[in-house]
């Protein structure tokens, strides 16, 4: 699965890359939200997106909800990571839209347990489209049987 990686911070940046990619994700580095909302606006390959909310250019929130404005491409789970900690901040995060919000530093077990939690979520958005397709298929052979 493919994922983003957005911080300004190379040492964090360098420590989460190496963790996702011990765990078997393919990783995409952006070391600011302008990077990252263009990678992210031309690849619809992206599965998940971490994104720091503290960057230069557009911040992880301003990208957060230019991916939820936009209805042409695949979902993008999004995770915000930021060392605000305060529950006012978590709430602004979940207001862009983010899926899920941890604080720097960050735990990789509790980062693995996010990201298997995303990977359900968006199986399940699979599934449902595929559904839709097959019963776009399904009520369309109906109709253009003779009757």
């Amino acid at each position: 699965m493919k994922i983003l990686i957005a911080d300004d911070e190379l040492a964090s940046l360098k420590i989460v890359e190496k963790i996702l990619i011990k765990w078997g994700y393919e990783v995409v580095l952006a070391s600011d939200g302008n990077v990252a909302w263009s990678l992210l606006e031309n690849d619809p390959s992206f599965h998940i997106a971490v994104l720091d909310w503290m960057m230069p250019g557009l911040d992880g929130l301003e990208v957060c909800r230019r991916i939820r404005q936009r209805n042409d491409m695949p979902y993008v789970a999004v995770i915000v990571i930021s060392a605000r900690d305060e529950q006012s901040d978590m709430d602004q995060g979940y207001a862009a839209g983010a899926d899920d919000y941890l604080v720097k530093p960050i735990n990789s077990a509790q980062l693995k347990q996010r990201l298997a939690v995303v990977e359900r979520v968006l199986n399940m958005e699979r599934e449902l489209r595929n559904s839709n397709v097959a019963l776009s298929r399904l009520v369309s052979s109906l109709g253009s049987k003779p009757g």
